[in-house]
């Protein structure tokens, strides 16, 4: 095959692989994740069960797959210039980036929360393998409170992962009750602003 055409069918595939996950995230959501067949995920897919097999190897793998692909999308708004070094200008990117991320795919976030809270799926989390990225982000960020001051970085960091997790499950829940750029505001104010070249 010619680079030309193995980039192609990369595409293809990248495309389908697309339109798997937002069939199976739907099917997810409404039926459960241990109800759901791979079958009916072919089926509303429009394609055999084997094939659905030559993108992925089982159910818990698509799933796998699906919960990554969302928390990578969250991470790449982090560190965006990959040196290992977290800037008031890159905390305050970071916080305008995730919120027009949550409120752009309000849906999409919806299902993958929905998703994360039902029995059984938990477990399967825990296998993913996005710890060391979550523990480097959690690294980052103390290192920049600790330069910026803060007494104790470590707590410090764990109310923002609070504020984070509280901001985006109210919003999830009832967009219309919570004031995105009021909250936006008040981190802003306490963890950027003071420390911007």
């Amino acid at each position: 095959m010619s680079p030309r055409s193995t980039e192609k069918w990369q595409e293809l595939k990248e495309k389908k692989k697309e339109v798997i996950f937002n069939a199976s995230l739907q099917l997810f959501a409404r039926k459960g994740f241990h109800l759901t067949t791979m079958d009916e995920i072919a089926q509303q897919v429009g394609i055999s069960k084997g094939l659905l097999y030559n993108y992925f190897a089982s159910k818990e793998e698509l799933l796998e797959q699906l919960i990554l692909r969302a928390f990578y999308e969250i991470e790449e708004l982090f560190d965006v210039d990959r040196d290992g070094i977290f800037t008031a200008e890159e905390f305050e990117y970071f916080i305008h980036a995730y919120l027009k991320l949550l409120t752009e795919k309000i849906d999409f976030w919806k299902l993958i929360f929905y998703l994360m809270l039902q029995p059984g799926v938990q477990s399967i989390l825990k296998k993913i393998q996005a710890k060391e990225t979550t523990e480097s982000i959690f690294r980052m960020l103390t290192q920049y409170l600790e330069r910026n001051g803060f007494e104790n970085a470590q707590q410090e960091v764990q109310i923002l992962h609070y504020i984070f997790d509280g901001m985006t499950w109210n919003y999830i829940m009832n967009p219309n009750q919570v004031d995105l750029e009021m909250i936006k505001q008040i981190i802003l104010k306490r963890y950027v602003q003071p420390f911007k070249k």
